[in-house]
């Protein structure tokens, strides 16, 4: 997938590595942050920009309108007004008849969200000191959308639900495209498109990559999606013949790709070595027509099974277009309800067409205009709320466009141009924010030092921010280099992997960076897969146990989530929830789901009985009495016992003397990682902990598969390792993860697939109760419990009622968390992190990590040493700190 996230550039800098020139020291600065990379960014331009790396100067010499950074106690985040003078302000009562035709209106600006005005700072100006205005804006914009150019970033201004008027049809104009069939034969008898500039070249495109709202009928709860995601996730229930059209399409696009796409010049496949290495999204946006399966030779699986082995000929056969439309019938025609789903023609509806986009529109016609000289209209095609566009707005489009006109050339074999802004050297590029880029040596080092021009430092506004006055980032691709140069104090920050934790994850300098993603370990617990798993294996080998709640129970006891985190991660956090503290329920105050009394109540409510004084501990004891860390071995020695009794009454139960065999399914072997390889060590150790005083031995035994998630949805395992986050601002919506009836890639065999049928009490916060089963559960916090939207300055009715359904949807989301959890098939480990460590020179500007500002950036960081006194320190020191940094 594209990087596209606009708020990417408020993370970077808090995982900066790097090292110190010699040739810069001595010099007039005060405060250098000595960093690195490991990679040297190919560009920096604001309008093409890919990846982090190459986002990575404009965080610090750029500024969006607006900004996150930390509230006042340092505990949460607020949004401040930067390159925008104040809070953008509806504007739709200003629109003339003629705007609302040109931007098509129809009676739509009767409800407020869909024009704002924002007021610009006068301050603001670039690096050269020339006054940045509203013109500058719009003239940038202009460049990013140009027809004749293949901006990179162009549809930030549509793909997404920051949608500018025209702005997509204006890049599109002249451009042949690839657009989606669906919504253009979805509502036709005969499944021809309504428009026939969709067949440029008659023929249908196969792509994996490119988004459609086709696939909102498979993935009703997520705004994005492709058929790589529809064909690879399989969320509906699906029957063996969909399995294998899937896998066929997608071993035919694989092959396809691997062995007809030219990917010598391409630097992203460069490690590409075997076709199996192409099963990524980020490289199936590759359009193929589909009429090429039958000019070229390519070879899909004769067994839904059985990968393609070019050794073995039973395992493949030559694939066909006619055998595609016959798998994307069988796929769609299966996954999706509707007339239209089941036609013959239904096979055209993942695909896409190339289209000549013929109609001329004029920049005027796209919905960004400059009021005055410092204030700027954006007309909006899709509703939007005031703090949704402020998050929007937090990265910027702005350039020198002077400049960039200047470097802008043709491509001599057409029509198209491209800028060399922001490439190659310093000379290239105009700063506008707090630093700008002073000198760039590709694949070496470049200096950033301070902006005397940026507002900021003039305006009152930003007191005890910005103090590093000059950033050196040298280009280190070892990370054991990284390391020796940290220790003799060249470094300013370290990111540690799993062998560095040994040493240094006590170390009083460590950081966190958390992740919204649980790492967990789920078990098969369905009776019948596992009676028929143990037959296969020999007679003292038992694996039903594993069907027994006591038994998952004592497993999930055993551990210690603290020892399994210090000895099988590199720096993730002990945690016994499936939701981090990563997601949030209310992003305009900050609230995060575990921080309500719901979210809190998930770990008393599973954890309640089965730790504290009955030989538990707490996680975070300053936090919440509420947070048991789950760790109990005295509980679970009894649970065992307990278990073996149950199971010696069942004809198929534990027997004594059997070994409780468990094959553990990861990715990779316990020879090609340290993480899984201590991760096997230590769940087995804590295993027979607890289960070696009631006679019983535990065996875990590694079984790396590369498409292990496909072998757990068949039930072919016993445990395996399942991480699974998303968006950190819908929880409710990740919970389709572990409660959708007909999500395929629950972990969880045994519980999966009956979520439509088991039944779970939920106690709400006025005390009432009801039972449903966990699907319609999932329906209530996805469909039945959507808060009502308020307006600017709600009545106390409207207030009253948003926070009955709030804290309504609340006690259901939190009561289905504690039932999943109460059921031990889902146990989790840790809360996913990156561990890195600060150098005594500087300090984060808070110690508690923050949604959207992490430990706050370049903007808070501070310094305990000038550059001579850091010097003088690492002298006193005979330049090593390796042992200091274990403190």
């Amino acid at each position: 997938m594209k990087l596209k996230t606009l708020q990417i550039l408020l993370l970077i800098g808090l995982l900066l590595v790097g090292c110190k020139s010699e040739e810069d020291s001595g010099s007039e600065y005060n405060y250098t942050l000595n960093v690195a990379l490991t990679n040297s960014p190919k560009a920096w331009n604001p309008h093409t920009w890919e990846t982090s790396d190459e986002n990575y100067i404009p965080s610090y010499t750029t500024m969006g309108l607006y900004q996150t950074g930390l509230s006042d106690d340092r505990k949460s985040f607020k949004i401040l007004n930067e390159m925008a003078l104040s809070t953008p302000v509806d504007a739709g009562k200003k629109v003339s008849t003629a705007e609302k035709q040109k931007y098509g209106y129809t009676g739509q600006l009767n409800d407020a969200g869909l024009v704002y005005d924002v007021e610009l700072n006068p301050a603001a100006k670039w690096e050269d000191g020339t006054p940045i205005k509203a013109k500058d804006y719009v003239e940038s914009l202009k460049r990013l959308l140009s027809p004749n150019m293949s901006n990179f970033r162009a549809d930030t201004f549509w793909a997404s639900n920051f949608v500018v008027a025209n702005a997509e049809a204006y890049y599109k104009q002249g451009r042949i495209t690839s657009e989606e069939l669906y919504k253009y034969i979805v509502n036709t008898n005969d499944g021809v498109p309504t428009t026939r500039d969709i067949l440029f070249d008659n023929t249908y495109i196969l792509n994996l990559g490119l988004f459609s709202s086709y696939f909102a009928n498979i993935f009703p709860n997520q705004k994005q999606g492709s058929l790589f995601n529809v064909l690879a996730s399989r969320p509906r229930a699906a029957k063996p013949e969909v399995e294998f059209a899937a896998k066929r399409i997608l071993d035919a696009v694989q092959y396809y790709i691997f062995n007809y796409v030219e990917l010598s010049n391409n630097s992203k496949y460069s490690d590409v070595k075997v076709m199996t290495d192409l099963n990524e999204e980020s490289l199936l946006n590759v359009d193929i027509d589909i009429y090429s399966f039958d000019v070229n030779k390519v070879l899909v699986r004769t067994n839904a099974d059985i990968a393609i082995d070019l050794n073995d000929s039973s395992t493949y056969e030559e694939y066909s277009t006619n055998a595609l439309k016959e798998d994307l019938t069988t796929f769609v025609s299966n996954m999706t309800a509707g007339v239209a789903f089941q036609s013959s023609w239904c096979w055209k509806l993942p695909l896409f067409a190339h289209m000549q986009n013929n109609n001329t529109v004029d920049f005027d016609e796209v919905g960004l205009k400059a009021v005055d000289d410092y204030a700027l209209r954006f007309f909006l095609k899709q509703k939007m709320t005031v703090e949704d566009l402020q998050f929007s707005l937090t990265s910027n489009w702005l350039v020198r466009t002077d400049l960039y006109d200047k470097l802008t050339k043709r491509f001599s074999s057409g029509e198209l141009s491209a800028t060399a802004y922001a490439t190659d050297n310093a000379n290239n590029y105009m700063s506008y924010g707090p630093y700008k880029l002073e000198s760039f040596q590709k694949d070496k080092a470049f200096v950033i030092v301070k902006n005397p021009n940026w507002y900021g430092y003039h305006d009152g506004k930003h007191v005890n921010q910005y103090q590093c006055d000059r950033v050196i980032t040298q280009i280190v691709a070892n990370h054991e280099t990284e390391k020796i140069m940290f220790m003799k104090g060249e470094l300013d920050t370290l990111s540690l992997n799993k062998s560095d934790t040994k040493d240094y994850g006590r170390s009083s300098r460590i950081k966190y960076v958390p992740e919204p993603y649980t790492q967990k370990i789920s078990f098969n617990s369905d009776r019948e897969t596992l009676r028929r798993r143990q037959e296969q294996t020999s007679d003292n080998d038992n694996k039903t146990i594993l069907n027994n709640l006591n038994f998952r129970k004592a497993l999930s006891l055993a551990i210690d989530r603290r020892e399994f985190a210090n000895n099988a991660t590199a720096g993730s956090q002990p945690f016994t929830g499936l939701l981090n503290n990563q997601y949030m329920i209310n992003a305009k105050n900050g609230e995060t789901y575990r921080s309500t009394a719901q979210g809190k109540s998930v770990y008393k409510k599973v954890y309640g009985q089965l730790g504290g004084d009955n030989g538990g501990t707490l996680l975070n004891p300053d936090e919440t009495g509420d947070n048991h860390s789950g760790y109990n071995k005295n509980l679970a020695i009894k649970l065992v016992k307990q278990a073996i009794e149950e199971e010696k009454l069942l004809e198929d139960g534990y027997r004594d003397g059997q070994t409780v065999t468990i094959q553990f399914l990861t990715s990779q072997s316990k020879e090609e990682s340290e993480t899984v390889r201590d991760g096997i060590n230590y769940l087995e150790s804590a295993f027979n902990a607890v289960t070696e005083p009631n006679g019983m031995h535990v065996s875990i035994i590694n079984k790396k598969d590369g498409d292990y998630y496909n072998t757990a949805n068949r039930g072919a395992y016993d445990m395996i390792y399942s991480i699974w986050g998303g968006a950190t601002n819908n929880p409710y919506g990740l919970m389709q993860v572990y409660i959708d009836a007909n999500f395929a890639k629950n972990c969880e065999y045994g519980f999966k697939g009956h979520q439509g049928e088991i039944n779970l009490e939920i106690e709400f916060s006025d005390g009432s109760k009801t039972t449903k089963t966990y699907y319609a559960w999932f329906d209530d916090i996805v469909k039945n419990l959507i808060e009502p939207s308020l307006s600017a300055n709600p009545a106390q009715s409207q207030l009253d009622e948003y926070n009955r359904v709030h804290n309504k949807r609340l006690d259901v989301l939190a009561g289905v968390e504690a039932g999943v959890l109460s059921r031990f098939e889902a146990i989790p480990l840790v809360a996913r992190s990156e561990a890195s460590l600060n150098s005594y020179k500087v300090e984060d500007g808070t110690q508690n990590f923050v949604t959207f500002v992490g430990y706050g950036g370049i903007r808070e960081t501070k310094f305990n040493f000038t550059d001579a006194e850091w010097d003088e320190f690492l002298s006193h020191h005979n330049y090593d700190l390796a042992e200091e940094y274990k403190k």
